[in-house]
């Protein structure tokens, strides 16, 4: 038992870190070794707190207010059984020297540490992007399922939370470039001591990634929606079309028809989490299949854009459209490989 209870990991000797399978914090000066359970169906809550032999343990088999409830209970509890005690440490850290350094460098987005880089969850990235802003002199914190949270500076790169026990410390290395954030935060915010966070590298931006989606459905929508028009004006003008230029335009038409419904299938499959949480879901399986498929039409589309610029078909500017369309699709492509949903990585 005192092995389970003593630290194995800290990101900093300054915070608390990790017991065996016990995270370590410390409520109103109060040792605390605790572990939170989540699912989307359920949220529960061990803590033991070794120095009064107090043990509590909540489970809620709910994904409606659960966390929020937990969060009530557990407060309420450390209210009652463990009244605020001296804390020289925190006083120390609450007082600073000042004056420190700008902190205009701290300011960006930070990647996880808790994701997986393997298999479908990946997309998980998208989800756990910590966005730091400047207000004034202090940090504010932007987490998905967190409350924004802002911290003052009380060292160089160290800071605590205004209104919390929280703090956070910034990495730096000898370039002065942020090599990593960490923070101790409370038990029930999703800054506890598993998480690291690091700088967000560009290919996994948010808005990188959502741009590029939104560029390559609106060219797939544009020739979908262009391409009839055009060849029934064609005909009508000059009675027939070329086979190879009736040939490339269905091929690709194809194609982005199966991004299209790659697109829907995937949104149908993530409004089924609680089934995606227990195993790949038929959705999910069918997207995958759509989007392999869609993936082997893209190298027939880069051929036919290829022959069409040989073979003069069309006008110029139907030509760079269909580049362009093509270049959309290679950049789908793309994204699917990044983001383990390109094969089987389940």
């Amino acid at each position: 038992m005192a092995q389970m209870h003593s630290q194995l990991f800290t990101h900093d000797p300054s915070l608390p870190g990790n017991a065996h399978g016990f995270w370590e914090s410390n409520e109103n000066g109060h040792q605390v070794l605790s572990h939170a359970g989540d699912l989307n169906t359920a949220h529960a809550l061990l803590a033991l707190v070794p120095e009064h032999d107090l043990g509590f343990y909540v489970s809620y088999n709910s994904h409606e207010d659960a966390i929020e409830a937990r969060e009530e209970l557990w407060e309420a509890f450390v209210d009652y059984a463990l009244p605020p005690t001296d804390s020289p440490t925190e006083e120390a850290v609450a007082a600073g020297t000042g004056p420190y350094d700008s902190i205009e460098h701290l300011a960006g987005s930070y990647g996880s540490n808790r994701v997986s880089t393997s298999t479908l969850s990946k997309l998980h990235k998208l989800l756990s992007v910590m966005t730091v802003t400047i207000e004034g002199d202090d940090l504010v914190t932007q987490l998905p399922g967190v409350d924004n949270q802002r911290w003052t500076q009380t060292g160089v790169n160290e800071f605590k939370e205004v209104d919390g026990p929280g703090r956070m410390i910034f990495g730096v290395d000898a370039d002065g470039e942020v090599t990593d954030v960490v923070s101790n935060g409370t038990l029930t915010t999703a800054l506890n001591p598993t998480l690291a966070f690091f700088p967000l590298a560009w290919v996994d931006s948010i808005a990188l990634h959502a741009g590029l989606l939104v560029a390559s459905l609106l060219m797939i929508l544009s020739a979908l929606a262009l391409w009839p028009i055009l060849g029934f004006i064609r005909r009508r003008r000059d009675g027939t079309t070329a086979k190879g230029a009736r040939l490339a335009r269905g091929w690709a038409a194809a194609t982005g028809a199966m991004f299209l419904l790659f697109t829907v299938l995937v949104v149908l499959a993530v409004g089924h989490f609680t089934e995606a949480e227990y195993g790949v879901t038929p959705l999910l399986w069918a997207a995958l299949a759509v989007g392999g498929i869609a993936s082997l039409l893209t190298l027939g589309t880069i051929v036919h854009a290829i022959r069409a610029w040989r073979g003069s078909y069309w006008g110029v500017a139907s030509r760079l459209h269909y580049t362009l369309l093509s270049l959309s699709f290679v950049t789908f492509v793309w994204q699917l490989n990044h983001w383990n949903l390109l094969g089987l990585h389940v």
